[in-house]
């Protein structure tokens, strides 16, 4: 009885520690979160994301964690699991929040962007340029038009595209470009 006791105890250490742990990186993960608020409220774009960034780091170790000694205490797992991905959630929308509104403030990050094209127009290539405020997304299209440097109709749907934000030369509106779908 006493091996059993032993046993049970070793196995309420561990997962207490792991847990706390996990509880420590959640509070991390918060304190960050409130931090964006002000410095969003500021337009302090800049700030923002370098709490972003300090909250993957946080949320990568936290998942890290789980994968390996979460299933050890398997409601912590699956609680820790679902904060994770509302973590990467609020991530993306955060972002995508500078990326429609400062996005000189993501140049040289590679990011997700979910939106609406404000314009489209078909380049000499065939390619098309979405414009999202001063940001342009360039993009590979199967489109059959021959109309070459031509605005076309904007489909009222959301487009989902993924690349590293770029200076480019200032061409009209365009003074940033998201490269390399």
């Amino acid at each position: 009885m006493k091996k059993l006791l032993k046993i049970i105890a070793i196995y309420f250490a561990a997962i207490s520690t792991i847990t706390f742990s996990m509880f420590i990186m959640e509070e991390s993960i918060q304190m960050c979160t409130f931090g964006t608020w002000p410095a969003q409220d500021a337009g302090a774009w800049v700030l923002v994301e370098q709490n972003l960034k300090k909250m993957e780091k946080i949320n990568h170790t936290l998942r890290q964690i789980n994968k390996y000694c979460g299933w050890l205490q398997p409601f912590a797992y699956i609680a820790y699991d679902a904060y994770a991905d509302s973590t990467d959630a609020y991530i993306t929308s955060v972002r995508q929040k500078i990326a429609t509104i400062r996005p000189e403030a993501l140049i040289g990050q590679k990011i997700t962007l979910t939106f609406i094209p404000s314009t489209v127009e078909v380049l000499h290539d065939g390619r098309l340029r979405h414009r999202l405020g001063t940001l342009c997304i360039t993009a590979s299209t199967n489109s059959t038009s021959k109309r070459k440097n031509a605005k076309i109709p904007i489909k009222q749907e959301y487009t989902t595209t993924t690349g590293t934000i770029r200076k480019g030369i200032t061409d009209g509106e365009c003074k940033l470009y998201l490269s390399g779908n």
